[in-house]
């Protein structure tokens, strides 16, 4: 019963099989699936089932603790974070140590939606949650040095309102051995049109943001470390809350 809002869009990280196979559902053909990426070798490490790691303290930031799943090195874990009941579910994730403190923005009821977020030495993050029956976060794998966290995000300055825009990496210190980005994008109130493509795509994908929520979003950075973005106003606000790069395996 997990819905995506009219005109929005999601990202996921899903494990393939041994035939590079995922499974999807759809109720209706204008749902539409966009491969953006792959993963290769063994990090990202992904578990065929997600595992529960929901912390029962409701309307504080709490520890959720990863310690009895994730292996010694990993640095970071990818979240699938679910709305199960009918209404909007404040909800906020962050490193701890992070200054983040945001917590009035929204999963859309019975929505779903990706996060990556770094842990500590104690294979700890923090979650706020309203309800721990109705928003549930599940680990789908692990990280380990493939992707760079940012404990505070780094806000991305807002290009021109109406058409895509080039963003220079390079701008926010992002290293020359980035070759994506993990984006926080939020709207403040009002459904808007919000765009994120690989520098060298010429896609003209723009779904919505839905008012009042916020997501994760992977995308690519060219040789340049450019992306593009679009926004509709400045209702919309972009940050870089971490890197991807290539690593040994």
């Amino acid at each position: 019963f997990e819905e995506i809002q009219t005109e929005a869009h999601r990202w996921q990280i899903v494990k393939v099989d041994s035939n590079r196979v995922i499974q999807g559902y759809v109720e209706d053909t204008q749902v539409d699936f966009k491969l953006l990426g792959y993963t290769m070798g063994t990090d990202p490490l992904f578990s065929n089932t997600p595992l529960d790691v929901t912390p029962d303290t409701e309307d504080e930031w709490t520890l959720a603790d990863v310690s009895a799943f994730v292996d010694a090195d990993a640095d970071g874990v990818i979240l699938f974070i679910v709305s199960t009941q009918d209404g909007d579910r404040v909800y906020g994730v962050r490193e701890v140590g992070s200054s983040f403190s945001t917590t009035n923005r929204n999963l859309d009821n019975r929505s779903s939606t990706m996060y990556l977020v770094g842990i500590d030495a104690n294979d700890q993050f923090e979650v706020y949650h309203e309800d721990f029956d109705d928003t549930k976060f599940y680990l789908v794998g692990q990280t380990k040095g493939s992707v760079v966290y940012y404990s505070n995000d780094l806000s991305v300055s807002d290009p021109a309102t109406g058409s895509f825009q080039e963003l220079d990496a390079d701008t926010y210190t992002v290293p020359a051995v980035a070759n994506g980005l993990i984006l926080r994008v939020v709207s403040a109130s009002n459904d808007r049109i919000s765009g994120l493509r690989h520098g060298d795509s010429t896609d003209a994908w723009t779904p919505d943001i839905g008012g009042g929520t916020h997501i994760q979003a992977a995308i690519g950075i060219n040789d340049d470390n450019v992306w593009d973005e679009y926004i509709e106003n400045s209702e919309v606000d972009v940050s870089i809350a971490a890197y991807t790069r290539t690593v040994a395996n």
